[in-house]
């Protein structure tokens, strides 16, 4: 390709050809050396030289790397093909070039090629800027100035945004919070600052109970008695603030972004959402916590009266969850609100909230319609396989009438573990 279409491509990608010098300081670092990678004569193990070491042309970029490297760790500075620069070229200009940031002369019939075949990071070559070159001659790379720098804040409440200059670029957090990843987290000791509720061992009820209930599906049956030893369980679904620390921590990949409350400044005390089960489950291990089972979740949403709301058998309404109402999702904002906005009006009878509504939270089982009829009395665990998990408490986007009902505590959704939708979130808990 020639200057022009260099010049071009770089343009168009927001960047621009770099300046002779910048080429060089990338490609020697600031000690002088002959080639990117030192001193040592070149050969096939650092370049692609010599007709392509063998191969009578060009190899894939980085094929030498990192042994050909330059300080920074470009590759290809030296062999592969030469590549343009944006200066004129003119063969006294180092003699009177400015000290600081040079940027070649201001006219003339030839521009400067950098690397390729002559290998030595010093050495200019000459060619015409419309000049092509036999197509394997010279190519290209591209560059960007960080002075003067817009920060980039889309989604972000603290901390730089692409401006290695200004740290601070986007905020600062100023409510003694720690910023992670361009948010604001507040406590820095999740999981161990967690606030759970204790679900003390007994009976209670599963499935729907048609004395209260007039909803009740077909996979909700039979109504009957369960033991469950005690065990924890969190008293909120897991926020965005909380998920973060994980991602931070390199266990936990990063949630969807687009639409979902991940990276939203207004969003971090709102559950994750858009989160898969596989999602929820290696959160929940590198909590040193799990999943819930169904009979678990259940227990914890509605006690040991077989109610048929967290809060009783009175309808759902946006005084106890964030539901669909006053015209909208999410009880008008087409949204999830922050966990626990509807507490304690909404709480379950162990002091869990958020157990109808706000998001849907995913559950250790597997999903089989029919597994009522045949679960062990004590301590069920779903079945053995499966080929879909089980959702159950609803969403933001949800009434008491909706398909299959989702914000009564008995109702059970069927959903592909690897689903991570705007109503998919979740809660932990633990063993006694």
């Amino acid at each position: 390709m020639d200057w022009y279409d260099a010049k071009g491509y770089c343009e168009w990608v927001g960047k621009r050809l770099p300046t002779e010098a910048e080429w060089e300081k990338a490609a020697r670092g600031t000690d002088g050396r002959k080639y990117p990678w030192g001193n040592g004569a070149a050969t096939c193990e650092y370049a692609v030289m010599s007709d392509g070491c063998g191969t009578g042309g060009t190899l894939p970029v980085c094929s030498k790397s990192p042994a050909g490297d330059s300080p920074y760790g470009l590759c290809d500075m030296a062999g592969n093909v030469g590549e343009w620069v944006d200066d004129w070229y003119d063969g006294d200009y180092y003699e009177g070039s400015p000290a600081n940031n040079p940027k070649g002369p201001n006219s003339g019939s030839y521009r400067v090629g950098r690397g390729g075949g002559f290998l030595r990071v010093s050495h200019r070559f000459v060619a015409g800027p419309a000049g092509v070159y036999d197509g394997t001659y010279l190519g290209l790379r591209c560059a960007r100035s960080i002075d003067p720098c817009t920060p980039i804040c889309d989604g972000k409440q603290c901390g730089e945004g692409g401006c290695p200059d200004q740290p601070d670029a986007c905020g600062t957090c100023t409510g003694g919070e720690a910023c992670q990843q361009g948010l604001c987290v507040s406590s820095g000791c999740w999981p161990d600052c967690g606030e759970e509720v204790y679900i003390p061992a007994g009976t209670s009820w599963m499935g729907c109970n048609d004395a209260v209930d007039g909803e009740c599906y077909a996979d909700e049956y039979p109504y009957h008695e369960v033991y469950l030893d005690g065990y924890y369980i969190d008293r909120t679904e897991v926020t965005v603030d909380a998920f973060s620390a994980c991602v931070l921590a390199g266990a936990c990949g990063t949630p969807a972004a687009d639409g979902c409350n991940w990276a939203n400044p207004g969003k971090s005390q709102s559950p994750v959402n858009c989160v898969s089960w596989w999602d929820a489950e290696e959160f929940c291990a590198w909590a040193g916590k799990r999943l819930p089972t169904e009979a678990e979740w259940e227990k914890a949403a509605r006690g040991t009266d077989g109610r048929r709301f967290p809060w009783g058998n009175e309808d759902a309404t946006c005084d106890n969850a964030v539901m669909y109402g006053e015209g909208n999702n999410g009880c008008g904002i087409d949204s999830t609100w922050d966990v626990c906005s509807k507490s304690p009006a909404g709480d379950s009878p162990f002091g869990a909230c958020d157990m109808a509504g706000n998001i849907g939270e995913w559950v250790a089982d597997w999903y089989d319609e029919n597994y009522y009829s045949a679960s062990p009395a004590s301590n069920p665990q779903g079945p053995n396989s499966g080929t879909s998990r089980i959702r159950r408490g609803g969403s933001y986007l949800f009434t008491n009438f909706h398909f299959g009902a989702p914000l009564r505590v008995s109702s059970r959704i069927s959903v592909d573990p690897a689903l991570n939708g705007g109503d998919a979130g979740f809660r932990c808990a633990r063993s006694e």
